[in-house]
């Protein structure tokens, strides 16, 4: 790739030195401070204090106190599972669901080739068919944010890139898409912020985003004073530059089939 149109450093602090503990855990180093005791409550004595420890008191006297003996106090205790504790996908579940991403793919591709010979409706079809198979498909929402802004349809479209860059925040189709149709509804400066955004991070090496980006700074400068007029034009044709090296040097596939 040809470098970026415009140009970290790491901080390491050293840890605080943690306090020593004691040789002996549970023992302080005052002798009039009393000695920790242990947290089980089914061996403590049944004295008030609770200070002297017996190991006489069977295990079953703390089920017992909780009523139901031990075999309901174990099932009562795994019932309240953690929010943490998530259910381990099985083989099964993981092939259905790799069916259904497959399934979808098969429906955008047929979708594409619709949205080729002119005919939108049946793409629109085929989007349907591509959700009905995985709901939460980026490219899916995608694809349906396009038909609708062909259409003149801004606002559902707009709701559509929105939700498709909430499930996949570096999907830079669906984020210069977005722009575009900010740019449509009249709001460049959104749009130009948004393309600033993708240009500097995961849509560095997007050509369309680059292009879309020089665009709308040449119609920002066109509207501005002189001095700053001369300023954007050259920022808008460095980007329109660096859009067209970009395109001359783009692989056949792109290195994104590359991730595991």
């Amino acid at each position: 790739y040809p470098p970026l149109p415009f140009s970290a450093s790491d901080g390491a602090g050293e840890a605080a030195d943690e306090p020593k503990s004691p040789d002996h855990p549970g023992q302080s180093d005052h002798p009039d401070q009393p000695k920790r005791q242990r947290s089980m409550p089914h061996l403590r004595a049944p004295s008030g204090d609770g200070s002297v420890l017996s190991a006489d008191i069977p295990t079953e006297a703390f089920f017992d106190k909780h009523g139901g003996g031990r075999s309901s106090t174990v099932t009562h205790m795994h019932s309240n599972r953690s929010v943490y504790s998530t259910a381990v996908a099985t083989r099964q579940s993981h092939q259905r669901a790799q069916a259904r991403r497959a399934l979808c793919s098969l429906w955008l591709a047929t979708s594409t080739a619709f949205v080729a010979l002119q005919r939108l409706d049946e793409a629109g079809g085929a989007v349907a068919e591509a959700l009905a198979a995985w709901p939460e498909s980026p490219e899916a929402l995608t694809m349906r944010g396009q038909l609708a802004a062909a259409e003149a349809q801004h606002v559902t479209a707009l709701n559509e890139f929105h939700a498709a860059v909430a499930l996949e925040a570096n999907n830079i189709r669906a984020a210069v898409a977005l722009a575009r149709v900010e740019h449509e509804l009249g709001r460049r400066d959104v749009a130009l912020g948004l393309l600033k955004n993708i240009t500097r991070a995961h849509g560095w090496c997007d050509p369309e985003a680059w292009y879309w980006l020089g665009r709308l700074e040449h119609e920002l400068a066109l509207e501005c004073d002189s001095d700053a007029r001369s300023q954007m034009l050259r920022r808008a044709l460095k980007y329109s530059s660096y859009a067209l090296e970009l395109e001359s040097s783009q692989p056949v596939r792109p290195f994104s089939i590359l991730r595991p």
